[in-house]
């Protein structure tokens, strides 16, 4: 069997801190191909000499996420501010989260998905409207979006590499800034890399189960969340085209479908549709007079 040059570094990278089933299982590979890449390599050991190698120098699975959970709590608590960010689009979005805790919905709102209002609804139910309640729910969603970055890297570069580049990503000054913010990027890391996690874990799974659907579920909610989470929705659609499982694509995009469609109606049966969406086909948001993007 050929691997391709991701599968092969990361077959090179891993082995023998990982066993050749685990290495196999993350690449969806046999075992018995990575045993053969390996002896073309003259790297392959026998089960027990794999196992001594790997009783010298062994850090457990669970070590990774966990100092990377205890970190970003650290620099989360460092840098958080209980004042309110002088963003107008952080009221708008606490004005929206009111709105659906008091039964009301959206109201004629189409500038925004649902999802994070969603969320800050049910903050402000529990705390009776406190402002820390909402930053603390954001806050929280970035401790737990580098648990699900790095499971996402480790399958394509390892745990090593996984974990530094899942703490360079989430020490980003800017990503470290907006940890506290009441708006939509840090909720949307969270769930745009949960559900890529849940899919990729799921994609192959059996149409008679839950599990996919589950996923399914986690990258719809992702576009609830921020409207540019219709990528991974395609994302999804396209990797069963370029597999031509067309079974399964038949269902998985009627899921999205069943999911989506109903939103796109009450927007488009509203006047204006989607402000957000409308935003982000022009030239200049701020100015909108230039008209929008086109290919003349």
């Amino acid at each position: 069997m050929s691997f391709t040059k991701k599968q092969k570094k990361y077959i090179k990278s891993n082995y023998p801190r990982c066993s050749i089933k685990e290495i196999s299982k993350n690449i969806s590979v046999s075992q018995g191909s990575v045993e053969d890449y390996l002896r073309t390599l003259g790297l392959y050991k026998k089960a027990s000499q794999e196992n001594e190698i790997k009783k010298q120098f062994v850090i457990p699975h669970y070590v990774y996420p966990a100092v990377l959970f205890l970190l970003t709590l650290i620099a989360g608590i460092y840098c958080f501010d209980t004042k309110l960010y002088v963003s107008g689009d952080n009221v708008e979005f606490i004005l929206l989260g009111k709105s659906m805790a008091s039964g009301n919905g959206l109201g004629g709102a189409v500038k925004y998905p649902f999802g994070f209002p969603l969320l800050l609804a049910a903050a402000q139910i529990l705390s009776d409207n406190s402002l820390i309640a909402q930053k603390i729910l954001v806050f929280l969603l970035y401790i737990f979006s580098s648990v699900f970055v790095f499971l996402v890297l480790k399958r394509y570069v390892g745990e090593v590499w996984g974990f530094f580049l899942t703490l360079f990503s989430m020490f980003n000054p800017f990503v470290v800034e907006f940890s506290h913010y009441v708006m939509s990027e840090i909720p949307f890391l969270f769930f745009s890399f949960l559900g890529i996690y849940l899919f990729e874990k799921y994609k192959d799974e059996s149409l008679r189960g839950y599990r996919l659907y589950i996923a399914v579920a986690a990258v719809a909610f992702a576009y609830y969340v921020r409207s540019t989470g219709i990528a991974l929705v395609g994302a999804a659609v396209f990797y069963y085209i370029l597999k031509m499982e067309w079974k399964r694509l038949l269902v998985v995009g009627g899921s999205f479908f069943a999911l989506l469609f109903p939103w796109y109606l009450r927007n488009a049966n509203l006047e204006g549709g989607s402000s957000y969406l409308n935003m982000l086909v022009l030239v200049n948001p701020y100015r909108p007079e230039m008209g929008t993007l086109g290919f003349d």
